[in-house]
């Protein structure tokens, strides 16, 4: 299975691939809440009362802040904001269809966190290649 974001036309984001690799398992239990934060080495993800660590290849130095970043263009939120949370949405292609991300950021002097929530349900698009 894959998991990759999208933009209005479809078109997926090879840079992102790493990222959203790491998140395929909460995908698979069709988490309802995921938060993803930077850890030292690639991302911790918690869903469903379970935190894990996501290592990325050590050739993707700095990868976690550029993926980071790419999720709040993605969701039409400002990269430069810094203290306060923000709200956007963007789409992923899933298990052939596209879902739905509703997204939470907030960015400090001291921490960096996303939450994704899949709209899973009714508002699941089939996906025609």
């Amino acid at each position: 299975m894959k998991l990759s974001a999208i933009n209005d036309e479809g078109v997926e984001f090879e840079l992102l691939d790493p990222f959203f690799r790491a998140l395929l398992p909460a995908f698979a239990q069709r988490a309802e809440q995921i938060r993803i934060e930077p850890d030292d080495s690639g991302v911790r993800i918690c869903y469903d009362s379970k935190c894990s660590s996501a290592p990325f290849d050590s050739s993707l130095h700095n990868y976690g802040a550029i993926a980071f970043s790419r999720i709040l263009i993605l969701s039409a939120m400002s990269i430069a904001l810094e203290g306060s949370e923000q709200a956007g949405r963007f789409r992923v292609r899933y298990d052939q269809q596209v879902v739905p991300i509703d997204v939470a950021a907030r960015r400090d002097a001291s921490a960096w966190y996303l939450i994704f929530r899949p709209a899973w349900g009714t508002r699941r698009v089939r996906w025609r290649s």
